[in-house]
């Protein structure tokens, strides 16, 4: 593929599989090289073709971002190496596959023995459909996946999948971009672990024995005693935002603190060039102190 380098770039946009085909249908030159999600796909192409619908997506507030590189993946400029590609990879004698494989470049999962020189060179030239394999995994009852690479880059397309399916998941990263290895591959394994899946410890710590701690039994009482007037201050609760709080006594009274900077609008009302609490405001109050006294309680003025 080094000989390719110049042939084009790559521009990931944000936009559906269909809108792509419909802005590039008229453009000569671009194809589609990725689906990752239902609002991501990657294109692939003549660098200038691209950087003038770059452009055009600006203007829009549509995003457009370059990848690094300027190898055309995934298009026909990558036709030139397809003989030189089958005949590297003749020899491939692929085994079955133990695990469940989803295909990005097939419909399906991988038996294995499919996976010869002629499957990954339509890897190479075809588009990768990430968004199809994902979705094929969500409806397979995936629902924690781990990206693994030295920056998360899927993360938030594998997200975008989750959510279009109305279905829970979790998305972890094995590492990011300029954080201590060691420290963010335990982090993910802490997040995977959180998320429920089974670890095998006996690998992570080889030399010693790991023993089930026992069970704590959690009394869950609460012990709260804070009055009721208290919580309504700390929590900043008012029964209007004009009338503020009614304060624990007998005749109804309410207590409210009134400046422009909590309520910005009364600013609007002016005389002489100062604000001025406006007369509706007083009618505001007494009709929601009328309100708050009862259901069923009418006003009228």
């Amino acid at each position: 593929m080094h000989a390719l380098v110049g042939s084009g770039a790559m521009l990931a946009v944000g936009l559906s599989e269909a809108a792509a085909e419909a802005r590039i249908a008229a453009v000569a030159g671009v194809a589609i090289a990725a689906i990752d999600g239902p609002r991501s796909v990657t294109l692939s192409g003549d660098r200038g073709a691209l950087d003038a619908l770059r452009a055009q997506l600006a203007a829009e507030q549509v995003a457009a971002q370059w990848l690094p590189g300027a190898i055309a993946c995934h298009s026909p400029a990558m036709d030139r190496i397809r003989d030189e590609l089958l005949a590297s990879l003749a020899d491939l004698r692929p085994r079955p596959a133990a695990l469940p494989l989803y295909l990005t470049a097939a419909e399906g999962t991988a038996g294995g023995p499919e996976l010869d020189a002629a499957y990954w060179w339509r890897n190479v030239r075809d588009p990768v459909r990430f968004r199809a394999a994902i979705d094929r995994m969500i409806d397979a009852g995936c629902g924690v996946f781990l990206e693994l690479g030295p920056h998360p880059v899927l993360g938030g397309a594998i997200a975008d999948c989750l959510a279009a399916r109305g279905a829970d998941g979790r998305v972890v990263a094995s590492l990011r971009r300029g954080e201590p290895e060691p420290r963010e591959v335990m982090a993910s394994l802490a997040a995977l672990h959180a998320a429920g899946l089974d670890i095998a410890w006996d690998e992570l710590y080889p030399a010693g024995r790991t023993v089930p701690l026992p069970g704590y039994p959690w009394k869950r009482d609460r012990y709260w005693t804070e009055p009721a007037a208290v919580a309504q201050v700390r929590l900043g609760q008012r029964d209007h935002e004009l009338l503020g709080r009614r304060l624990p006594t007998i005749e109804p009274v309410w207590e409210a603190r009134i400046d422009i900077e909590q309520l910005p609008y009364l600013a609007d009302h002016r005389l002489g060039g100062s604000p001025v609490f406006p007369a509706a405001g007083h009618l505001a109050m007494a009709a929601q102190a009328v309100r708050a006294l009862g259901p069923g309680r009418c006003v009228a003025l």
